[in-house]
């Protein structure tokens, strides 16, 4: 159990810890501050902060799953301006949404099967390697 001073009760943190040669595509972090000792060279480590009571394995697979969903949100909003959507009308909001979606589906599907990509790039990303790139070579041609 931990509280941080701007916490107003304490929250329980779970730290896992997984070996790097049975689990090589584990999610987490090594430890760069002791990266010098065996011990933390060989694993990887993630925390886990939550309220819940459920046993630390179940907490782990309960939230390893959305480990990236925060990253989605983040590219929701800012590369689909999702967080300015106010059409002074529900329907006409949940049209511009609706539709936001659908463009953030196809995104999706274009870097799963056409892209193949081992790291999935957002759309800003995609839009410069796309366009921009392909401008550059453009004008680079004409000159």
């Amino acid at each position: 159990m931990y509280q941080s001073d701007s916490w107003d009760k304490p929250r329980r943190i779970i730290i896992v810890r997984q070996k790097i040669k049975d689990r090589p595509k584990a999610p987490g972090k090594q430890l760069r501050l002791f990266e010098e000792q065996e011990v933390c060279r060989n694993y990887r480590y993630s925390a886990y902060v939550t309220n819940m009571k459920l046993p630390a394995a179940e907490i782990w697979r309960l939230y390893r799953g959305r480990g990236d969903a925060e990253n989605r949100i983040k590219e929701l909003k800012y590369d689909f301006g999702f967080d300015s959507f106010n059409l002074k009308d529900f329907f006409a909001t949940e049209a511009a949404l609706t539709f936001a979606m659908i463009a953030y589906n196809l995104m999706s599907f274009f870097r799963m099967f056409v892209l193949q990509e081992k790291t999935q790039k957002t759309l800003s990303t995609l839009r410069y390697r796309t366009f921009a790139i392909g401008a550059y070579f453009e004008k680079s041609m004409i000159n």
